[in-house]
């Protein structure tokens, strides 16, 4: 029988600086614009680039630059284009 310290380290979860939704979007767009850039780029200046989307708009952006990498092979490709101002 375990005792309950036992029981409670086998449901511990690492602890993230991911507690939205919108952060976790956030955090698959660094890690795919990251690993594409020679540059790396943090979550804050990712996030700054997006402010102005909100979570689903943001899912359907997250949506178009994974399948346009797919397609087309550059994820960072569709992500900066799509930011630019015309």
């Amino acid at each position: 029988m375990k005792s309950i310290g036992e029981a409670l380290q086998l449901r511990e979860v690492p602890k993230t600086n991911i507690n939205s939704k919108r952060s976790y979007i956030i955090s698959q767009f660094v890690e795919e614009i990251n690993l594409e850039s020679k540059k790396p780029f943090n979550a804050s200046f990712i996030a700054f680039k997006v402010s102005h989307l909100k979570i689903p708009d943001l899912e359907y952006f997250f949506s178009i630059c994974r399948d346009y990498k797919r397609r087309n092979g550059s994820f960072g490709k569709c992500f900066w284009g799509s930011l630019k101002i015309k």
